[in-house]
């Protein structure tokens, strides 16, 4: 299986240009990748530059060349476009050059610029990117964490002791009062009434 993919990350040598193609839009800008290679005279490794063109298509190469100045870092993932052509002297021209599915651009342009001779970025502005603080986690140190005072833990109160319900008073009960009526006393006996009965009392004696 055949696998036509590339990534490269390096500076715009020049702004990038808008062409288009029938009604097809065309960003095309070129890129600057630096290689270290060992000079065998001197021993000593050289910074050799390798320039890449780009292009990007449609809405999206539109979008992006807002973006881009030259002397910004850029990210580029695509893949590789072999192409020749007919120049105007009658010679036939080739190149391999880079087409582009994301363009990724740096927060800030590379710091070797300056050094890069015709490409460099003196008159670049940098980009800053913005944050927001209220985003950012404080950072809380051992020692901050120790100065805070303490505070003593609170008292806990005792729970409450169940109080036992008490049994309802009773009353004493009276005595019922006795039902039957006292009895009176026999009146005395009249003399009369005593003579009666010892007569009939004497009846009853067998002598």
């Amino acid at each position: 299986m055949a696998i036509n993919s590339v990534s490269l990350s390096g500076n715009l040598a020049r702004d990038p240009e808008i062409k288009t193609s029938g009604s097809t839009i065309i960003c095309s800008f070129c890129i600057v990748v630096d290689d270290n290679v060992k000079n065998r005279a001197t021993g000593e490794w050289e910074r050799v530059p390798n320039f890449f063109d780009v292009a990007v298509f449609g809405k999206y190469g539109d979008a992006i060349a807002g973006r881009l100045h030259k002397g910004a870092r850029v990210f580029v993932d695509g893949k590789l476009h072999y192409s020749t052509w007919q120049a105007q002297d009658g010679t036939k021209r080739s190149r391999v050059s880079v087409y582009a599915d994301t363009v990724e651009t740096a927060s800030q342009p590379s710091a070797q610029n300056g050094a890069q001779g015709t490409y460099s970025t003196q008159n670049a502005q940098t980009y800053q990117p913005s944050y927001n603080a209220a985003a950012t986690p404080a950072t809380v140190s051992r020692a901050s964490v120790q100065a805070q005072p303490s505070v003593p833990p609170m008292p806990q109160t005792p729970p409450a002791t169940p109080q036992v319900p008490q049994a309802p008073a009773v009353s004493p009960q009276t005595p019922p009062a006795p039902t039957q009526a006292p009895q009176t006393p026999p009146a005395p006996l009249t003399p009369e009434e005593v003579d009666r009965r010892l007569e009939m009392a004497s009846f009853d004696l067998p002598f």
